[in-house]
């Protein structure tokens, strides 16, 4: 069979940014009539440890295999790149993807080897040429991957233009007014902020601000659940919700005010979840990595610098706006206005993309 696209990389289950964009792009294509073959490459779990690393081989050297005996059947290759050594697998498939003579498409999903510089990151965008497409989340992505890597045909997509066939796209009708409930919506984990967000939670109460908090997703790992679950116990007014999608994600999000998003992983680079909110009309406080200061400014919430400390500044700015209702239902009518904008603009790059060059 031909196919107009072979596409490398995890796919969720289990889920995490990577994998939902690979399946939204995946379902954009075939709706738009391309012949695609998807090779999964996803991990077991979440964890991150050696152990289950190790334990994606066996899928990645039988999915390499896979592609060897596919790719003279396809016309382009979409490869999503790794944020660390998960690059050595994705250069296989890329240098066999040239060597075929293969369109190549790399779509970059961190900052981490944008904020450092990698070799082996050089060594994905030598093999990959100087025709390889490179598909970024940013403009500031964008001029680094040219800076850093020399990469020649860069495009900038945001993750927002992905939401648009997705439960989450759906916007609330009124703006919120009352801050009342606030959110934690992630692969819950260190790296992400969960403990942040429980301090938060831990100086509000000493000064009796009336809200609740609601955590939503999967745990990554044992020993991250046991830790908040227990914390949790001393935070009556903090509601552990469990892992939500499709419709519950909906309810979860029409359920809060306020998305807080302390993220400290050092691959973070568009958090789907800050777009969700703010398509819904939360605005969102949330450390300034990756592209988060190019899509949340002030006019829909509060950017702080990763040297800062999250909670006091987090602490200030949830004062100001539960005693402000004016100034909560400005940020919130930003908040989705701002969405809506970034959503439309990356829609038609996307939809360029996808149309001509899928081809």
């Amino acid at each position: 069979m031909k196919y107009d696209v072979i596409m490398v990389g995890p796919f969720p289950p289990p889920v995490h940014g990577m994998a939902s964009i690979n399946l939204c792009v995946y379902n954009d294509l075939t709706q738009k009539g391309k012949q695609v073959k998807c090779l999964n490459t996803s991990a077991r779990d979440l964890k991150r440890n050696y152990f289950s690393r190790l334990a994606r081989l066996p899928r990645v050297i039988a999915t390499f295999f896979l592609f060897i005996i596919n790719v003279g059947q396809c016309k382009n290759l979409y490869s999503s790149v790794s944020g660390g050594k998960g690059q050595v697998y994705e250069v296989l498939f890329i240098a066999v993807a040239r060597a075929f003579k293969k369109r190549i498409y790399l779509h970059h999903h961190t900052f981490s080897y944008l904020d450092n510089y990698s070799r082996l990151t050089m060594l994905m965008t030598k093999v990959a040429g100087p025709e390889a497409r490179h598909i970024v989340l940013s403009e500031e992505m964008a001029q680094k991957m040219r800076d850093k890597y020399g990469a020649k045909r860069v495009i900038a997509v945001s993750n927002s233009a992905f939401l648009v066939n997705n439960e989450s796209a759906t916007i609330k009708k009124e703006p919120n007014s009352d801050l009342m409930s606030i959110g934690f919506m992630s692969n819950i984990a260190k790296e992400k902020g969960i403990f942040e967000f429980l301090d938060f939670f831990i100086e509000a109460n000493k000064k009796g601000l009336p809200i609740k908090g609601e955590i939503a997703g999967p745990f990554q790992d044992d020993e991250v659940k046991s830790v908040v679950l227990e914390r949790l116990k001393k935070l009556p007014n903090v509601e552990y919700l469990g892992p939500r999608y499709g419709a519950e994600k909906e309810l979860f999000y029409n359920g809060i005010d306020v998305l807080l998003f302390p993220t400290i992983y050092a691959n973070e680079a568009e958090p789907l979840t800050i777009h969700e909110a703010m398509s819904h009309g939360l605005p969102v406080i949330a450390y300034g990595r990756g592209a988060i200061p190019e899509i949340l400014g002030k006019e829909s919430g509060v950017v702080i610098d990763v040297h800062q400390p999250f909670v006091s500044i987090a602490l200030t700015h949830i004062e100001e706006w539960t005693k402000t209702p004016v100034l909560f239902n400005r940020l919130s009518c930003n908040a989705r206005d701002t969405f809506g904008r970034c959503r439309s603009s990356n829609i038609s790059i996307w939809n360029e993309i996808s149309s001509q060059d899928f081809a």
